[in-house]
């Protein structure tokens, strides 16, 4: 697989995961929920340099001005904030998708699938969110290693050396169209570490007593009445 290819399908597989982790406790409107699932799989085509996103950048901008306009005078009249909150966060995350250029833009789509995910673990009481969470921390790993190279080659300079002439500049779209950088071994290898990582977490969160907060407020009651 291409390197780009491999972080673009990784990336995509992380706000799937965070996108369905939201939408799955079904509190959204179906509109919004299968919209922006049709959405977000139609922007994987919508890119350089297929297309000139210059051009719809102004598009986007009024769009974006219009939906938070109606989602904040759609929460001052429902008080819904949580869930209008939730519907504008995927707005932003679809805007973000169609307008993927440089690592920044990769990195803003991270942090918007992580809010996603936890405006799910409110939105979401079903234990499908369990599965979602546990697909993201395994498709996170893989993205945001792949992130960094794919920064490192966008951010530095690429020299190639030859042996009869002087080092020349490589261009970073062939080093992003390699397929000798990433394979199946990555995959798995990354994989492994990180479900290894997930169940050694969820171990230790499990045999970790737990005291609530009313064991402290009888604890500080009761001191309190020896003084007296």
């Amino acid at each position: 697989m291409r390197f780009a290819v491999a972080h673009k399908v990784s990336t995509y597989l992380v706000v799937m995961f965070c996108y369905f982790a939201l939408i799955g406790g079904g509190q959204l409107s179906p509109a919004i929920s299968y919209g922006g699932t049709v959405a977000f799989l139609i922007s994987w085509w919508w890119e350089a340099p297929r297309i000139k996103l210059e051009r719809w950048g102004w598009v986007w901008t009024v769009l974006s001005i219009f939906v938070f306009a109606y989602c904040l005078l759609a929460a001052i009249v429902t008080l819904d904030f949580l869930y209008v909150g939730a519907e504008f966060l995927i707005w932003l995350t679809i805007v973000k998708a169609f307008n993927r250029r440089a690592a920044r833009d990769w990195q803003q789509i991270y942090l918007l699938s992580f809010l996603m995910l936890v405006a799910g673990s409110v939105l979401n009481p079903a234990l499908t969110y369990g599965l979602f969470f546990f697909g993201f921390v395994i498709t996170i790993t893989w993205a945001l290693t792949l992130f960094h190279l794919r920064r490192e080659m966008e951010d530095n300079l690429l020299v190639k050396h030859a042996a009869d002439r002087a080092s020349e500049r490589v261009e970073v779209r062939r080093i992003l169209d390699s397929r000798r950088i990433v394979g199946g071994r990555f995959f798995l290898g990354t994989g492994l570490l990180s479900f290894g990582v997930f169940v050694g977490a969820a171990v230790v969160f499990l045999a970790l007593p737990r005291v609530g907060i009313g064991f402290f407020l009888t604890a500080h009651a009761s001191n309190l009445a020896m003084l007296y």
